[in-house]
């Protein structure tokens, strides 16, 4: 009996271990005229998982991409209309869910989550100089403003942000990369909230 006794703490005290150990979720998202990429993988201990994009579905994308006629079709015209359309979009998304997110925010650094690097890094520019430097001040203020906000309600511990302007070509490369240091426990916390900010926005119509 006493046995079994110190066998149920054993596993006991082992799964509290293992809940309170920290997890790492690195986010990165890379984006130029070929590629429009999300990866998302967690990292336990010495293990490392990969929860997007799958290896599978993402080979199929890869091969999609091989064709010409796909290409046309996934490609949409490059334009400081088009570029600033898809921005404001982001800011009326930021906008909407700005209160939910800093609780989540505010609630989760109190229970110890980390921001343990934040990196920002895009080239963006068009033929006409004046449009690039209008797309300048709304992607600095959009994105120090998203910045600011997430310092502002939880624990930042390394910020990288190069955002520059190329006057005379159009182009937008831009390469993102966040790694959050959480518990275990609070994984399933972090997905029910991002859920419930996903459906919101989908509800007013923001995406």
């Amino acid at each position: 009996m006493k046995a079994v006794i110190v066998i149920a703490a054993a596993v006991l005290v082992l799964l509290i271990l293992l809940l309170i150990i920290p997890v790492r979720l690195i986010i990165v998202y890379d984006r130029d005229a070929v590629k429009n990429e999300t990866a998302v993988n967690i990292k336990y201990l010495f293990f490392k998982i990969q929860l997007c994009p799958q290896k599978g579905k993402n080979d199929n994308r890869h091969k999609a991409k091989k064709s010409p006629k796909a290409d046309e079709l996934s490609k949409e015209p490059f334009s400081f209309e088009n570029k600033k359309a898809e921005l404001e979009k982001y800011i009326k998304i930021f906008e909407t869910i700005k209160s939910d997110a800093a609780n989540i925010l505010q609630t989760l650094a109190e229970r110890a989550m980390v921001f343990d690097r934040v990196e920002i890094n895009a080239d963006f520019g068009f033929e006409d100089a004046m449009q690039t430097g209008i797309f300048t001040g709304l992607l600095n203020g959009f994105v120090y403003g998203v910045l600011g906000f997430i310092h502002h309600h939880s624990t930042v511990k390394d910020m990288n942000v190069r955002l520059q302007p190329v006057f005379g070509k159009k182009c937008f490369n831009c390469h993102i990369m966040c790694i959050l240091r959480l518990k275990t426990a609070h994984i399933i916390v972090v997905a029910v909230s991002v859920l419930k900010l996903y459906r919101k926005i989908k509800r007013e119509g923001s995406i």
